[in-house]
């Protein structure tokens, strides 16, 4: 990061073009340019001359690879002294469908000589495609890990009973629900799952051991479009419809055969994401009094607490994992983006293959299901998997171009 290894910008228009074997293909920063005392950069665009290409990642319309953020060094041998300028389009740079944009158009000045230096992402897990469900249907509950989940109920234009379970690979038939159920709410796993609420503010339960579904403890409220996590035995239910209140705060925990109420949300909401265990929950997004919200929320066993925002106002999305490694999926306005949490903060990171909202969801941040839902034209059978990238099969040919104009 020596001054003498980098292109000094010029007054005017500077064009740089960038490759990115240079950049290479994991979390890295790249300095770039030279920045004399005294001048400002009063905007920057780019060009992708050509993206990361890959035989085994799905989603190439937006590259799988980016440039993240501009990053001003204060002085050329102080390189812990980052002054980090995002902006509102900061994470989208190189994720754009469009090849150009613009990156900033506010001024940076700098009064000592620095540098300009590019700071390359690749999240080091991506969604490939897995087997589809036999039936698409949007506003289903689900449970389980990557290997071993179950979908149930939701909607093919009439609600129904239909039970999948999957193998990692494909889903086979498995047995019926007793009660058709649309947006209702599922947790637990393949062989002692939970199915709850639904539209009609259902206050039913059922309880799946693998091969078929029977009745269990019902809520102390009817619920619709909530969220569920934790066990069959220790299971928690919050957010969401109660008996006619669209955006309710109830929670509610099991015990294996009844339900008893619990603490309240902060913020009442429905179409919510959730992850986490009875006492160790985490609730976030949704629609909040007719708005979509990014706040989220942590629930330790007693009360619900605030916890840092998202990066986006999602609604109608799907979550899965733990209260400190979840992952955000999808959500209105019928959007791919996904977000994880590492128990502080939320990160955006590859997207899904498809937009979709009403879907639901399974396993850990890092092994993480998502199934069926609705793209805004079609209900879904789409199944995606979340995991480790192959990165050996990624071409480092990709090239960009940076404009700057330096006054």
């Amino acid at each position: 990061m020596r001054k003498q290894n980098l292109i000094t910008l010029e007054q005017g228009l500077n064009e740089i073009e960038i490759s990115y074997k240079d950049l290479g293909i994991s979390t890295s920063t790249f300095p770039i340019a030279h920045l004399p005392a005294g001048s400002e950069i009063h905007n920057a665009s780019f060009d992708i001359i050509e993206k990361f290409r890959s035989s085994t990642i799905e989603n190439q319309d937006s590259p799988d690879a980016c440039i993240k953020n501009f990053i001003m060094v204060g002085t050329e041998d102080d390189t812990q002294n980052f002054l980090t300028y995002t902006g509102e389009v900061a994470d989208t740079f190189g994720r754009t469908t469009a090849n150009t944009g613009a990156y900033f158009n506010s001024p940076i000045s700098q009064d000592v000589d620095s540098m300009v230096v590019l700071e390359n992402w690749m999240s080091p897990r991506v969604w490939t495609i897995g087997g589809d469900l036999s039936t698409a249907r949007y506003g289903l509950l689900g449970g389980g890990t990557q290997e071993a989940a179950f979908s149930a109920g939701g909607t093919t234009g009439s609600i129904v009973t239909t039970t999948e379970e999957y193998n990692g690979s494909s889903w086979s038939a498995g047995g019926a629900l007793n009660t058709a159920r649309q947006s209702g709410s599922g947790c637990g796993t393949l062989t002692a799952g939970l199915a709850i609420g639904g539209d009609g503010y259902l206050s039913s339960t059922e309880e799946y051991n693998g091969s078929s579904w029977s009745g269990g403890g019902s809520l102390n409220d009817g619920l619709t479009q909530g969220s569920a996590c934790g066990t069959q035995t220790a299971g928690l239910s919050f957010s969401g419809g109660i008996n006619g209140n669209v955006w309710s705060g109830s929670t509610e925990e099991y015990n294996g055969t009844i339900w008893s109420s619990a603490s309240d949300l902060n913020i009442g909401r429905s179409g919510t994401g959730g992850s986490g265990t009875q006492t160790l929950a985490l609730c976030f997004s949704g629609d909040a009094s007719g708005t979509y919200t990014t706040s989220a929320e942590a629930y330790n066993g007693n009360a619900w607490y605030m916890v840092n925002n998202l990066n986006l106002a999602i609604g109608w999305t799907e979550g899965t994992g733990t209260q400190t490694a979840a992952i955000r999926v999808g959500g209105h306005d019928y959007t791919d983006d996904c977000e994880e949490y590492d128990g502080n903060n939320w990160t955006i990171t590859n997207r899904l293959n498809r937009n979709i909202a009403h879907s639901a969801a399974g396993g850990a941040q890092g092994a993480a299901l998502n199934f069926g839902g609705y793209t805004g034209t079609l209900y879904s059978s789409r199944t995606e998997h979340y995991g480790q990238a192959d990165l050996s099969s990624i071409s480092r040919s990709g090239k960009l171009k940076l404009s700057l104009t330096v006054v």
